[in-house]
């Protein structure tokens, strides 16, 4: 009898301690959600003000690529804000509604009785932003620079950075130094987004420059051939690299995978990336 009583209390103090180690085991072990890296899409986009390579001018198109590439942050370019040739449509506005997305617009000049420049939309929550004009060139279009600091998550602040670069290369290369030097003033995380009108072998040295502080995503990453070599100018017939995404080297993000989706909305594609 005092035998059995023994065993029978030994199985519950053994079950007792499987049952300890079984609850410390899962306390100490992460579990999916916190082993999981979270991943966000981002993109630059030249949206040509909506005009497709048909000629037609149609926001919901550029909206459907944003869209079909859930893209949780893009850079646009070529945006127009009331102008007499959009039918005084706020771009920005109405993508944001067709996007369901925060956005911001900067001017860069006025134009038709309206505004024409830049712009970001974001899933996330825009905390801040500041819009800056380059100084004037011998271009007659005065360009310009989007600041955006964005919260997509609890540990995804960063900032973003969005620009149109001028088609002369003196004023190019002055703008991109400008800019340059105000992505590396910034904290965390810094995201550049833009059309460069530049080439990575352009002589007047911008791709290099930005690539001693900031990872090429297109070049990390390339998912597509390389024969297509990153190309998003001319849409119908890419043979230019000049639309880029940056992100600061070193800075805890990983670039994963880039794509250049085929899409006639505009006169340009989209380059867009997983981070």
């Amino acid at each position: 009898m005092e035998g059995a009583i023994i065993m029978k209390n030994a199985r519950v103090f053994w079950g007792w301690m499987l049952l300890v180690l079984m609850f410390a085991a899962a306390i100490g072990s992460p579990t999916l959600a916190q082993t999981a890296e979270e991943q966000y899409v981002i993109g630059t986009y030249n949206i040509h003000i909506g005009k497709g390579m048909d000629g037609k001018l149609d926001l919901k198109r550029i909206a459907n690529v944003i869209q079909t590439n859930k893209a949780d942050v893009i850079g646009l370019q070529e945006v127009d804000r009331l102008t007499t040739r959009c039918q005084r449509i706020d771009q920005i506005a109405e993508l944001k509604k067709l996007t369901n997305k925060e956005g911001v617009f900067g001017k860069s000049i006025d134009y038709q009785g309206g505004e024409y420049g830049i712009g970001i939309l974001t899933s996330g929550r825009i905390l801040k932003s500041e819009h800056r004009l380059f100084p004037e060139g011998k271009e007659d279009e005065r360009r310009s620079f989007i600041a955006a600091q964005i919260e997509l998550g609890e540990d995804a602040v960063f900032w973003a950075l969005n620009t149109h670069l001028s088609l002369v290369a003196e004023d190019r290369a002055a703008q991109a130094k400008i800019l340059l030097d105000y992505a590396k003033s910034l904290p965390g995380p810094v995201l550049i987004f833009g059309d460069f009108n530049d080439t990575p072998d352009g002589k007047i040295g911008i791709y290099n420059n930005f690539k001693e502080f900031f990872d090429d995503v297109w070049a990390a990453t390339a998912a597509e051939p390389q024969s297509q070599k990153g190309f998003t100018f001319r849409a119908d017939k890419p043979y230019a690299r000049i639309d880029y995404i940056w992100i600061s080297k070193n800075c805890g993000w990983q670039p994963i995978i880039s794509r250049i989706p085929q899409t006639q909305a505009s006169d340009h594609l989209l380059l867009s990336a997983t981070i």
